[in-house]
């Protein structure tokens, strides 16, 4: 999750959604609506490398010793949930949660070469069982991710690229199809929910463009625009390739049906999929440039990858075409390898043309934060739009598969705009529940602060707040976390009094760095 290729200056008014408290959504008009089924999901969503700790064995923190990369900040100072998971099942309990998203990693179960596939480490292995216990003696089904942007060292080895490529090494989609294969037979007895990839473009985008992630590719690398892009497009196409393989694997290996529903393992990916929005100017030939640079990153973004591995179709040069000498059409190792459809939600991405400097198939360049828009500001600089997550499920919908929520949220210290934020966004999934589309739950980003990447701990996305300052980590409950998301599970439904209650977006008290 998480993208910030550039920062501009911080917008300030006195209230933000003052005059327009609900993101455009009208406070007079907010009938009840058919409660959410029986059965729907209700979570949070974290990630192994953002609250574990310890996870030396890592891409990532290879990365983060270097001070320039992080906001002078550190894993192993974090949430500690390798030891007080207990206390992470335990708070997503206590507010009504039937569900959590989460993940294993593959450094700390197979720390080395050596080991892979054959002999993991057993502490490890017994970890995440535990981990399972902690949350099926809580009622929380569990949807396991198995890449969130962590690899083991001796996969990508920061000092050693040359050697050890991650995503650029064609051998890449075997070696995660044997861990996907490795984990199913091994947890499929507690897990059926399975989420192959988070984000795979964003990831790619920070990556192998920007250089703000591992293993810091960029445009300004030797080789310059087109081995950029040409990387770029290898990584993407192994990543693709690595999904097909690996829900092969866990249908093959994940066989048991844990959470009684009469299937074994259900696979899909968390896609990330903003609401893309055109720069607006008064030349009729520039507004033309910034609406086609639109469409294209919109479709790289949330169009591109679904294609791939719901029609088979992999358009490999990501120019809308299927005509290049290394695309697919109808590629029977992709098509319909997904069972769900996983959608990350946070916000608006604007594009601006590049022009004459287009690089291969990015023609634009968007921004995520500090937009010059009317729109309540998170502290993490973006804007506060709630309508853009019926503009994803609307594309996602006609794939005809189900869909999970597996990221929504927002960085609020202060918890003054998340009871709105929550109240927004669930009674706008609500709506598209009642008007037909296929939404199985809904994951907050985050049940507890986190380490937030690049931005350190400055973004506070937690239901559950953490001082860090305090040896034992205790996890904290904010006010919205009981008085709105606890609320809404139990009523089974935004309650229109709830739009009254918190009226407005205040406007944020911290400008966390990373959101541009």
């Amino acid at each position: 999750m998480r993208l910030a290729p550039l920062l501009l200056p911080l917008l300030t008014t006195s209230c933000f959604g003052c005059g327009d408290p609900g993101g455009h959504i009208d406070d007079r008009d907010h009938p009840k609506l058919k409660a959410f089924p029986s059965q729907f999901l209700w979570g949070t969503a974290t990630a192994s490398y953002q609250i574990e700790g310890g996870l030396h064995g890592s891409d990532w923190y290879q990365w983060e010793s270097t001070p320039s990369n992080v906001t002078n900040a550190h894993a192993d100072d974090g949430d500690h949930s390798y030891d007080l998971f207990d206390a992470d099942s335990e708070a997503a309990q206590s507010i009504g949660n039937n569900t959590m998203r989460l993940g294993i990693d593959w450094s700390r179960l197979f720390p080395t070469a050596a080991s892979f596939p054959q002999s993991p480490d057993p502490a490890a292995v017994k970890h995440y069982h535990d981990v399972f216990a902690s949350l099926k003696k809580r009622g929380l089904q569990p949807m396991v991710t198995l890449y969130h942007w962590a690899l083991p060292i001796w996969l990508q080895d920061l000092t050693k690229l040359t050697e050890t490529s991650g995503w650029l090494d064609d051998g890449m989609p075997n070696k995660f199809a044997l861990f996907a294969a490795w984990a199913g037979k091994e947890y499929g007895g507690e897990v059926d929910l399975w989420c192959t990839l988070n984000e795979p473009v964003v990831n790619l985008a920070a990556g192998y463009f920007n250089g703000v992630h591992p293993p810091r590719r960029s445009f300004g690398d030797p080789g310059g625009v087109d081995m950029a892009v040409q990387r770029a497009m290898n990584a993407a196409r192994n990543m693709v390739l690595a999904h097909g393989k690996s829900y092969e694997a866990l249908h093959s290996s994940d066989t048991v049906d844990s959470d009684g529903d009469g299937q074994g393992a259900e696979v899909g990916i968390a896609f990330n999929m903003p609401s893309f929005q055109a720069y607006k100017s008064d030349d009729p030939a520039l507004q033309k440039q910034h609406d086609d640079a639109t469409r294209r990153l919109r479709y790289i973004s949330n169009q591109a990858f679904q294609d791939a591995v719901t029609k088979g179709n992999l358009d490999y040069d990501l120019d809308e075409k299927l005509d290049g000498p290394k695309d697919k059409i109808g590629d029977p190792s992709l098509k319909d390898h997904i069972d769900w459809m996983g959608l990350n939600y946070y916000s608006i991405v604007q594009v601006a043309t590049l022009g004459k400097s287009s690089v291969g198939p990015i023609t634009g360049l968007p921004r995520t934060g500090h937009l010059d828009t009317d729109h309540p500001k998170t502290e993490y600089s973006w804007d506060v739009y709630p309508e853009g997550l019926r503009e994803s499920l609307d594309a996602l919908r006609p794939y005809g598969k189900p869909i999970y929520i597996t990221e929504n949220g927002l960085a609020d210290s202060t918890d003054a705009q998340r009871p709105r934020y929550l109240a927004d966004h669930l009674y706008v999934l609500q709506k598209a529940i009642a008007d037909g589309i296929d939404v199985r739950g809904y994951y907050y980003w985050s049940l507890i602060d986190n380490f937030e990447w690049q931005a350190g701990y400055c973004p506070r996305f937690g239901l559950f707040a953490i001082d860090y300052q305090d040896p034992k980590r205790t996890r904290i409950a904010r006010p919205s976390a009981k008085s709105v998301y606890q609320k809404i599970i139990a009523e089974k439904g935004v309650d229109p009094s709830l739009f009254k209650q918190f009226p407005s977006y205040p406007e944020p008290t911290l400008n966390c760095p990373g959101g541009g």
